[in-house]
């Protein structure tokens, strides 16, 4: 699996989970973290010197998978952080340890989110 999110992306935390589950799984999981990067770097920021890397790494790894030149078994897990203003690398290491809560507290919180009411307006006192 191959990831690139903006540090700043609301869902980011999110993909941390979903990524760092698949390689506890065994799946080989490439991380690409932005600094301070929203979820829309490509479609509103795509002048950006983070946004033109992002897309050369995104064009490499695709070109690279397609072509055959590298294949699942050939690929290292590994989870970089690019720092602004110039994409330095700051590596992360595994995949495995970049969720922001240990899985069983998601797992709390997802079914507490599937029991909520959807908000019509009215409150309403829901525990966790």
């Amino acid at each position: 699996m191959w990831f690139a999110c903006g540090r700043e992306k609301r869902g980011v935390d999110g993909n941390r989970v979903v990524a760092s589950q698949a390689a506890k799984s065994g799946v080989t999981v490439i991380w690409n973290e932005y600094e301070g990067m929203p979820h829309e770097v490509l479609i509103f920021l795509s002048a950006l010197p983070q946004a033109q890397h992002l897309l050369q790494l995104w064009a490499a790894a695709c070109q690279a998978f397609a072509g055959g030149k590298i294949g699942a078994r050939e690929l290292q897990s590994g989870a970089v952080r690019w720092l602004i203003p110039d994409c330095k690398p700051m590596v992360l290491g595994s995949p495995v340890g970049i969720a922001p809560l240990p899985f069983e507290e998601v797992r709390k919180r997802m079914e507490y989110n599937a029991t909520r009411p959807v908000w019509t307006g009215e409150l309403h006192e829901h525990k966790l």
